[in-house]
């Protein structure tokens, strides 16, 4: 799993996570429709005009990149909030930031 918490960091630091920490990524990412994830609108655009830090998601598998648009940090589309803050909980826990 890498998190990057700044997109202009060079640091691609990968950070270990137990397996069922994992497990529970899995299972959030499976109930997202991943080719959809491109087409989401966000519910707010607050990080078009400076409001808010901007955001987005990105899925990899062995076969392709998914990107969610960019939205505004802290307000995820509905359909991935779930995997979102999980990612960031996760984030918070792992690496201490």
């Amino acid at each position: 799993m890498q998190i990057r918490m700044d997109r202009r960091s060079e640091d691609d630091q990968v950070y270990p996570i137990e397996i069922e920490e994992w497990d529970v990524l899995l299972s959030l990412i499976e109930a997202i429709e991943l080719k959809k994830l491109d087409d989401m609108e966000a519910s707010t655009s607050l990080q078009e005009v400076d409001g808010a830090p901007i955001a987005g998601l990105m899925v990899k598998t062995m076969e392709k990149r998914f990107k969610s648009p960019n939205f505004d940090h802290g307000n995820p589309p509905e359909e991935i909030k779930p995997l979102v803050n999980a990612v960031l909980e996760l984030a918070e826990k792992t690496i201490g930031k």
